[in-house]
């Protein structure tokens, strides 16, 4: 009974503590070692369970209370060197992540890598690695070590990048504007008029209502030349079979061409009127579409006046250029 308590204990302590926040739980395990004494690695990779501690990025369970819950599930944690051994300890822990690596003394220089590995999945998340001409450098990094191990430096590095990029892409622009003359530089969004626009916006409404103007005012245009020159048409038919006797011997030809012109444009007047409305309406929303416009991309108006082969058939014509 005594024997579950204590075992039951210190359990207790590691549960609350993986509950009492959301970073996940790491515990750092014994490194291989290559020259270098046994105590001097316990020593290393206790400082090393401390620095990740401080960095902040998780609940570190450190190395005395890893050996203490081994040792009350009765799992001996030395020769355990091999990958699945080391995972199977993070299970027992209930640490989503451990931590392995090497410390070596080779040619007179102290090589130190580590890894961290994810116990569900065996997969590697972060590494570190350096060479230290002797202890004292080695424990010294430490927590810029561990910094790079959790992957802070990385992302440090990358945000320090992207804001010096930034500055001095800043720099380079606001140098550009002042060296421009007063006339080139660009007014303010917003200056002036507090209701204004943005220039993008702006744009794609003067165009959308250009574009939309232009194809009301082709439609009209086309209604306004098909009604006139059927009403054309029928006028001159009228006239030929009008002037013809009835003696003629096409008189009767005539009747009929005039009865199929008259039949033709027996709509043509609502249809004039209906495409000079449209024509006119898609005129004044294409010509609106300039107040939109601004600068160079400001469209011009030209007007010229048609004559289209046939009797009567005058067209008033519109052209946008850019």
């Amino acid at each position: 009974m005594k024997k579950l308590i204590l075992l039951f204990v210190p359990l207790l302590i590691i549960s609350a503590s993986v509950f009492s926040n959301d970073k996940p739980v790491l515990t750092v395990l014994d490194f291989r070692i290559n020259s270098i004494s046994e105590s001097d690695m316990k020593s290393i990779t206790s400082f090393l369970s401390a620095s990740l501690h401080d960095a902040g990025e998780y609940t570190v369970i450190d190395t005395a209370q890893r050996d203490t819950i081994l040792d009350e599930l009765a799992f001996s944690n030395s020769g355990c060197t091999d990958e699945s051994c080391m995972l199977e300890i993070g299970k027992l822990l209930s640490a989503q992540f451990i931590v392995t690596g090497d410390i070596a003394l080779l040619g007179g220089r102290y090589i130190f890598s580590a890894k961290m590995i994810e116990t569900e999945t065996s997969a590697t998340i972060h590494t570190a690695k350096n060479i230290y001409p002797d202890l004292g450098e080695l424990i010294d990094d430490m927590p810029n070590f561990a910094a790079r191990l959790s992957g802070l430096e990385a992302a440090d590095t990358q945000t320090a990048a992207a804001e010096s990029g930034s500055s001095e892409t800043a720099g380079k622009t606001e140098a550009a504007e002042a060296a421009k003359p007063a006339t080139e530089k660009p007014a303010k969004a917003g200056s002036g008029d507090g209701d204004a626009a943005p220039a993008g916006t702006k744009s794609i409404v003067g165009w959308s209502l250009l574009g939309g103007g232009t194809v009301i005012a082709g439609v009209g245009t086309y209604f306004l030349i098909d009604s006139i020159m059927k009403i054309n048409d029928a006028n001159d038919a009228w006239s030929a079979y009008d002037s013809a006797t009835a003696g003629d011997a096409d008189y009767d030809s005539l009747y009929s061409t005039y009865a199929a012109a008259y039949t033709a444009a027996e709509n043509s007047n609502t249809m004039f009127w209906v495409g000079a409305g449209l024509a006119g309406g898609g005129v004044l929303t294409a010509l609106t579409s300039l107040f939109f416009f601004g600068g160079d991309s400001e469209p011009a108006v030209d007007t010229a006046v048609s004559i289209l082969p046939g009797p009567k058939a005058t067209v008033l014509s519109f052209g946008f250029s850019y």
